[in-house]
């Protein structure tokens, strides 16, 4: 949980060293603190109950283990020379933004697409090149199955797909395209400890032979099924959650079971999680799945050679917004 809090803030290099200063620096691109904060101070003192209660909780066993670090603190604190810092609301908050929010989601397949058009170009020609991106990359697919039935719900298309734009007002991208520095996994699902250039080698390997997944490619979901009272022997119902979390040691989640004090519940959640994510409490069960859909765009800013720090928006150079630390 040290170190969840360290990862989605951006202050792992302070304890594992130099190497990881970048990792630290693409967090930190990541969210703006003060809105965040700002976001916290608007709760409603019963949801600001939650992450206070929670942070109390973190501290009241910090406290302890501070007393004995020798005996209580794990291994890795005493190996690295550190001790774990008591939490506050805002740490709680940030375990579910740089996680759900940032890293499980903050993710496009904008730049892998213009990457994709800029060789289907160079190979067929801009016309052909064109066609054959829109066959592979359609705006709307109206036969697609979705959760909702179209007799339930419908809505028109504001644009026109014939005269539409469909790619990135850049005209080419040269650089690998970033689905390719994914982090490659042999057969049995483990990382492969690989140079950048094997990496992206084994990837694009990979990718010739099975197509790519998640966004730059075909799509990957959860998934969740409701089975019935009819086919559900002795039971009204039952559900059946599938996050998809991936295999982690130690456990991304962590089993829970509150009995006592209003509260009879059982289930699991992501680690620093305050709210149940997924269980049951003896009269109904819930659970949480991801769907991801295209809902982050990426710009690319004209920056001034003159003005260092100011970039053009709306026909002006505008200050860009900064912090350190």
């Amino acid at each position: 949980m040290e170190m969840a809090r360290r990862s989605t803030q951006g202050t792992v290099a302070e304890v594992l060293g130099k190497d990881f200063v970048k990792f630290d620096k693409d967090i930190r691109r990541n969210y703006w603190p003060d809105a965040i904060r700002a976001q916290i101070d608007a709760l409603s003192p019963k949801d600001m109950s939650i992450l206070q209660g929670y942070a109390d909780g973190m501290n009241a066993w910090i406290d302890k283990v501070n007393t004995n670090p020798e005996t209580l603190l794990p291994k890795q604190f005493n190996t690295f020379g550190f001790t774990p810092k008591r939490w506050e609301p805002f740490d709680v908050a940030m375990i579910f933004v740089g996680t759900m929010a940032n890293r499980f989601s903050d993710s496009t397949s904008e730049i892998d697409n213009l990457a994709l058009l800029t060789a289907l170009k160079d190979k067929y020609g801009v016309s052909q090149g064109m066609a054959v991106f829109n066959q592979l990359k359609w705006l709307v697919n109206p036969s697609a199955p979705t959760t909702i039935a179209v007799q339930e719900s419908s809505y028109p298309l504001k644009f026109n797909q014939q005269n539409s734009q469909t790619a990135a007002l850049l005209p080419r991208y040269d650089l690998p395209a970033p689905m390719l520095d994914r982090p490659a996994k042999g057969a049995d699902g483990a990382l492969l400890a690989l140079t950048v250039g094997k990496n992206r080698e084994t990837i694009a390997a990979q990718f010739a032979q099975g197509g790519a997944n998640g966004l730059a490619g075909y799509p990957t979901t959860s998934n969740m099924w409701v089975i019935g009272k009819s086919k559900a022997q002795d039971a009204k119902a039952i559900m059946v959650n599938g996050p998809q979390f991936g295999w982690y040691a130690p456990a991304y989640t962590y089993g829970i079971g509150l009995h006592g004090a209003g509260y009879d519940v059982t289930g699991n959640t992501p680690f620093a999680y305050p709210g149940l994510v997924f269980g049951h409490n003896g009269v109904i069960s819930w659970g949480s799945t991801a769907g991801f859909g295209d809902d982050v765009d990426i710009f690319a800013e004209r920056l001034s050679a003159e003005k260092p720090g100011y970039y053009l928006h709306n026909s002006k150079w505008v200050k860009m917004l900064s912090r350190e630390g």
